[in-house]
């Protein structure tokens, strides 16, 4: 059943009658309106992933910063510390501590540089792979679910270039965020740790 929406975003994110979410029906009046419209849809989305996340695996759910830096190791490993915290946004104090939680956790180690013999390189273990698989897996799940066409249970095939164009317009839309806050100096502060 769909709700009377009072704005864009209404029905996506206040359940409907029937504990059903409603769909999102008004288009914005403007670009400004639509992107700020999309950022609060990718932050509530991401916030059902977190709750999705937590409630299916406890064990293997990290804190969003935790997150943030195993990404960064996956995809660079054999990464010094400092250029985690830049590529993070992360206090380099901050960042210290989450990589010892991390390290007790099994998740990442620390090497030495063979080119530097005091710096160290940050590693993820095999213990982070298989977590990462699963935690992706967990997601593609997720996905599938929410795409779902309520008859079949299947998403449609007309989805899947959406997916598709929303994985490419997202994934430029962050590299952008990430080089405007690096060339700008933002840091996440101990409020946002």
């Amino acid at each position: 059943m769909k709700s009377t929406s009072t704005g864009p975003l209404d029905g996506l994110l206040r359940p409907a009658r029937g504990d059903r979410v409603a769909e999102v029906r008004t288009p914005p009046q403007s670009r400004k309106a639509r992107n700020a419209d999309l950022a609060e849809i990718v932050l509530a989305v991401a916030r059902e992933i977190r709750i999705r996340e937590f409630a299916a695996k406890p064990e293997i759910a990290l804190t969003p910063s935790h997150a943030s830096v195993m990404r960064y190791v996956d995809a660079h490993p054999g990464t010094p510390a400092g250029e985690v915290a830049d590529a993070t946004g992360l206090l380099r104090s901050n960042l210290s501590s989450l990589v010892r939680q991390l390290e007790s956790s099994g998740l990442i180690e620390r090497r030495h540089d063979p080119q530097d013999g005091r710096g160290v390189l940050l590693h993820p273990t095999r213990k982070a792979a298989t977590m990462r698989q699963q935690i992706r897996e967990e997601w593609a799940d997720m996905i599938e679910r929410a795409l779902a066409d309520e008859t079949s249970g299947k998403a449609g095939e007309h989805l899947e270039g959406g997916v598709d164009a929303a994985t490419v317009l997202l994934g430029n839309i962050a590299t952008k965020l990430v080089d405007e806050r690096r060339r700008a100096g933002y840091r996440a502060g101990p409020r946002n740790f």
